[in-house]
C-alpha cells in the first residue's frame, strides 16, 4: 500500500515542503509512521491504521492485494474446499474531524480486479461436482466511521507535536454495500450480494514521549462482531443466512528509525455458520492468521507499506 497525506500548516513550524529540520517536517514524518497503513480487508485492516493524527488530516490510500486460500475478499464469504485466487486494487480515502473533543473520522473503501476460483470435485458436500469462475470488476464498497473515547485528543498540528500519547479507546463502526460484481448462476464472485455491518472497539497502548519518538512502540487490539444481511439469490438456492462472525485483530509495531517501522501482526475470526434455505451448512468457521508489516517513509507526505501473512490454525470450515 501506498499512502499520502495531507496535514493543515502550522503557525508554528515550517511551511510544507521546506527543507530544514523544523518541527513540522519531522511532524509530517511521525504522521506517516503512524498512519501508513492501509486496508487489508480479510486479514483485517493492519497496523496503526487508527492513530491519532493532527486535527484535519487527510489520507489517501493506493493498495494491491492478493490473496491465495479458499476466501474472498469478505472475511465471511469462505468456500470450503475451494482454492481462490484474488488479485485486487485498492483506493481509500479517510478524513478527520473532532466530536466531543475527541478525534474521529470517516473513510471510504473501494476495491476492484479479479478473483479466479476452483472447487474440485466432492470437495464441499454442499456443492456436489467440480465448478470454477471468474470475476472481476468492483468488489463491495465499505464505508465507516471511528470515534474516539478517551486518549485521543483533536489536536492542531503545534500540539500534536508535544503530545505524549499513552492508552487510547475508541470505536469503529463499518458498513459493506453490496455494489460489487455478481452473478447468482457463478459460485464464484466478487461482491456478496449482500448488506453487513461491523462494529468494533480500538484499543492502543502507546509508549513514546511523542509521535516524533523514534522509538515508539505501540500495542494495539481491535475486536469486532460482523452481522450479515441475507443474500436473496444465492448460488443453487433462494436464501443464503449468515451468522455473525467475530474478528480480533492485534498489532505489536516498533519504530526503526523516523522512516521505518515494523509490526508483527495477528488475526482471528470465529463462526459465520451460513444456512442455505434454512437449512444450515454446518461450517462455522475458526481461524488463526499471523504475519509482519514495514512501512518506510518516502517523503515527508507519503509512505509504502508491505503485510505477508498466513493461516497457522484453523478448522475445516475456516479460511486456508
Amino acid at each position: 500500500a501506498c499512502t499520502l497525506i495531507r496535514i493543515p500548516s502550522s503557525r508554528n513550524g515550517r511551511r510544507r515542503g521546506g527543507t530544514g529540520p523544523g518541527p513540522l517536517r519531522h511532524t509530517l514524518l511521525a504522521v506517516l509512521m503512524t498512519t501508513a497503513a492501509g486496508p487489508a480487508l480479510a486479514i483485517g485492516d493492519g497496523p496503526r491504521a487508527y492513530q491519532l493524527v493532527p486535527a484535519g488530516s487527510q489520507i489517501l490510500t493506493f493498495g494491491y492485494l492478493g490473496l491465495d486460500g479458499n476466501s474472498s475478499i469478505d472475511p465471511g464469504a469462505i468456500i470450503r474446499g475451494s482454492e481462490i485466487d484474488v488479485n485486487v486494487g485498492i483506493l481509500q480515502y479517510a478524513k478527520t474531524f473532532e466530536f466531543a473533543g475527541q478525534q474521529a473520522g470517516a473513510f471510504a473503501l473501494v476495491p476492484f480486479g479479479e478473483l479466479d476460483g476452483t472447487l474440485n470435485f466432492n470437495a464441499n458436500p454442499f456443492i456436489p461436482g467440480s465448478v470454477s469462475g471468474n470475476s472481476n470488476g468492483l468488489s463491495d464498497i465499505q464505508l465507516g466511521v471511528t470515534v474516539g473515547f478517551t486518549g485521543a485528543p483533536n489536536l492542531p498540528l503545534a500540539e500534536y507535536v508535544t503530545y505524549k500519547p499513552g492508552f487510547a479507546a475508541g470505536v469503529l463502526a463499518r458498513v459493506y454495500v453490496p455494489t460489487g460484481e455478481y452473478d447468482s448462476d457463478e459460485l464464484f464472485n466478487l461482491g456478496t450480494n449482500r448488506w453487513a455491518f461491523q462494529l468494533g472497539g480500538l484499543f492502543s497502548q502507546t509508549f513514546g514521549e511523542s509521535f516524533l519518538d523514534p522509538h515508539l512502540t505501540t500495542i494495539e487490539v481491535i475486536p469486532a462482531v460482523t452481522i450479515f444481511g441475507d443474500n436473496d439469490d444465492p448460488f443453487r438456492g433462494d436464501t443464503l443466512a449468515q451468522d455473525p462472525l467475530l474478528t480480533l485483530e492485534a498489532h505489536v509495531t516498533h519504530n526503526v528509525s523516523r522512516a521505518v517501522w515494523v509490526s508483527a501482526d495477528l488475526f482471528a475470526m470465529s463462526g459465520g455458520e451460513t444456512e442455505t434455505d434454512g437449512v444450515s451448512d454446518d461450517n462455522s468457521k475458526y481461524s488463526l492468521g499471523l504475519g509482519a508489516t514495514i512501512s518506510v517513509a518516502l517523503s515527508k507526505t507519503s509512505a509504502i507499506k508491505a503485510t505477508y501473512g498466513e493461516i497457522v490454525d484453523r478448522n475445516d470450515a475456516g479460511m486456508d
